[in-house]
């Protein structure tokens, strides 16, 4: 059996070591990349009403048309794309993190780190850069999030630092020394150690349009990359702030990046005087040349950083459009819709044209007439006749054939049959149709048409998700401190560091979460089971706080001020929740709802931060909780005695039984 041959090194066919190296991987990406590019221009150009144009060697060009046609644009993507997008983000997503054992200790770590993925996703705006992606995606097929540690965010504090920049370590905690630390009585420094200000650090998510990322030419998928380059203007305070380096600029500033491509470009506005610093960021996943992988930035020719991968991949995740198998970029619906806008935009234009000549037509003067013509808009066409002192008459023009008027209506059917969106995701009843049923019937097949779409958008976010939570457990080394705010003035604040997640940092996202859900078949079952809860549980007391809850579920704030009160009571006791969490006894009042306190200090008491207060806190939130018991019974033993003393009295003579 023939043996397969070894290279004696184990270096890659391509090098990656020099800027040169670098330059020449940056040529075959751009070049693989190159031909999905005028596609990207035209989409982006037709979504925001640009739609008279076509690519001409680079550059977006107009068409020569004569002064008086008429070149009117009817954006039916901009509404499409819109709508497409509300439906995908009009739900928050569900991140579940998955314990890696079933012991107690995952079980919470894994319900802290889920706290942790809904702080980090207020904090970074994540909703925000989920709907800028998911647009580059509707537009061009693709969009990215880069996934970082940026050093440079944080809170900012002075540390120790040696000749050449570098922070000088504690011995013993191997924490970054503080100056106070080893200053003298009047308060100088040692020989060859200055201050320094630096950042804490913190978590970075940044929108990444298809423009800026180069992928690895063989990958077919963002996990198939072996490497990719991501290129992007910065400015020069932006390059000395993270690479500590002066770099003279050396690229234009457009207002977008189809904008700049547009003839003449000072039309649109795309030349100005301030540039930035072109820089390429270069990222190899761990291989047998690079055991940890690479990075590297350059920009100029110039090396500005090179280092190990400290992630152990490539921090990104992609978000696609409509795939196609067997390529890296995917299509979108901008793309799919451009022909039929454009014969739309002809067709309007034809019938305004038509419109224009019908309303104001030719007027016919024959020159043996001898007259003299004035006041009455329009062409004037003078002809030679036979025959004198002939009247003047309009050119009547042909009218306009009926399938001219047909096609605009095929037209638009089309464009709704490509995107999956007919009439009632407009908010409009398709004609014929009366009943409810089909109308929730047609709406749910316009939204299944998005499933797919969905789905591939919950992976990827539990990739980040994954991806945020790796970066937390491993540069969070410091304490800090987590404000998670909810309804009714409760806050929840926990201390922690990056250790206490414990491995658990496989996220998912529920499916379905995000899909779009009816928000008046969300009202109708809750109104459904409502009723069926009146109707066999009537002969007990209405709980308030949990009505008050359902109607906020409900959507349907108008009712849920009907029990105002319960909101009250709710601030309350999340009041004294933090306060017994801090170790601060807390009376009761007369005023209090002690049967709302219970039920409410109970809930705070089942939960993992409850856990984690202490035996001493918990021992004052169990006297506090008692007081109120004993309240509440004291209240219902009057009611109690009534009910039995009417339950022992004897019947009188000649009662209910109707005897003699």
């Amino acid at each position: 059996m023939a043996e397969l041959s070894v290279p004696a090194s184990n270096q890659l066919d391509y090098k990656d070591q020099t800027v040169q190296d670098l330059d020449k991987l940056l040529s075959m990406a751009r070049g693989a990349r190159s031909r999905f590019e005028p596609t990207w221009h035209l989409n982006y150009a037709y979504y925001f009403g640009e739609q008279w144009l076509f690519w001409n060697r680079g550059r977006l060009d107009r068409p020569r048309l004569d002064p008086h046609r008429v070149t009117l644009t009817d954006n039916r993507i901009i509404g499409i794309v819109r709508t497409e997008l509300a439906k995908m983000t009009k739900s928050k997503p569900s991140f579940q993190v998955v314990p890696t054992t079933p012991e107690d200790a995952d079980v919470q770590a894994s319900i802290m780190a889920e706290k942790i993925l809904d702080y980090l996703w207020r904090k970074e705006h994540l909703r925000n850069k989920l709907v800028d992606v998911l647009l580059w995606s509707r537009i061009t097929g693709s969009g990215f999030w880069k996934i970082v540690w940026d050093n440079s965010k944080g809170k900012k504090v002075q540390v120790l630092a040696d000749n050449e920049g570098k922070p000088v370590l504690h011995a013993e905690t191997g924490a970054p020394m503080k100056p106070e630390a080893v200053q003298d009585e009047e308060g100088k420094l040692p020989e060859g150690l200055q201050p320094k200000t630096i950042a804490t650090g913190d978590v970075h998510v940044e929108t990444v349009a298809p423009f800026e990322f180069l992928a690895d030419p063989i990958a077919r998928r963002i996990e198939d990359c072996e490497w990719c380059i991501q290129e992007n203007v910065k400015s020069q305070e932006y390059v000395k702030q993270h690479y500590g380096i002066v770099v003279p600029t050396d690229t234009d500033i457009a207002p977008g990046p189809t904008e700049a491509r547009m003839f003449p470009s000072y039309q649109m506005g795309g030349t100005s005087n301030y540039k930035g610093v072109k820089l390429h960021e270069y990222w190899c996943k761990p291989n047998e040349t690079h055991p940890e992988g690479r990075r590297a930035v350059w920009c100029k020719g110039k090396m500005l950083f090179e280092g190990p991968n400290p992630y152990g991949c490539l921090p990104y995740v992609m978000f696609t459009g409509i795939p196609i198998p067997g390529r890296f970029w995917p299509t979108s619906t901008v793309e799919q819709l451009r022909t039929p806008q454009t014969e739309l935009n002809k067709i309007r234009s034809q019938i305004l044209e038509s419109a224009q000549r019908t309303g104001n037509p030719a007027f016919m003067s024959s020159r043996q007439a001898n007259i003299s013509y004035s006041g009455v808009p329009g062409e004037r066409i003078d002809y030679d006749d036979t025959v004198p002192n002939a009247v003047p008459s309009y050119l009547e023009p042909p009218p306009m054939p009926a399938y001219v008027l047909q096609q605009q209506e095929r037209i638009e059917q089309s464009m709704q049959d490509i995107s999956g969106q007919h009439e009632v995701s407009n908010a409009q009843v398709p004609a014929g149709v009366k009943a409810a049923s089909a109308i929730n019937l047609l709406q749910e097949a316009d939204d299944t048409r998005l499933g797919p779409n969905i789905y591939d958008m919950e992976e990827t976010l539990g990739v980040a998700g994954s991806m945020l939570l790796k970066l937390v457990a491993k540069y969070w080394t410091d304490e800090r401190t987590i404000i998670i705010a909810g309804k009714d003035h409760a806050l929840d604040s926990m201390v922690f560091k990056g250790v206490a997640l414990k491995e658990n940092t496989e996220v998912e996202v529920q499916a379905g979460s995000q899909f779009p859900k009816s928000k008046a078949a969300k009202q109708a079952a809750i109104q459904d089971m409502l009723n069926l809860y009146f109707q066999y549980q009537g002969q007990q007391p209405m709980n308030k706080r949990m009505i008050g809850k359902v109607l906020e579920d409900m959507e349907a704030g108008a009712l849920a001020k009907l029990f105002g009160d319960v909101s009250v009571d709710e601030s309350q006791i999340n009041r004294e929740n933090q306060q017994i969490s801090q170790g601060m006894p807390i009376q009761i009042n007369a005023f209090d709802n002690h049967e709302a306190h219970i039920e409410g200090h109970e809930e705070f008491q089942k939960g993992p931060t409850y856990l984690g207060l202490g035996p001493l806190i918990a021992q004052v939130m169990e006297n506090h909780v008692n007081e109120h018991r004993q309240q509440l019974m004291a209240q219902m033993a009057p009611m109690v005695q009534q009910q039995e003393n009417g339950a022992s009295a004897p019947t009188p003579a000649g009662g209910s039984n109707g005897s003699a």
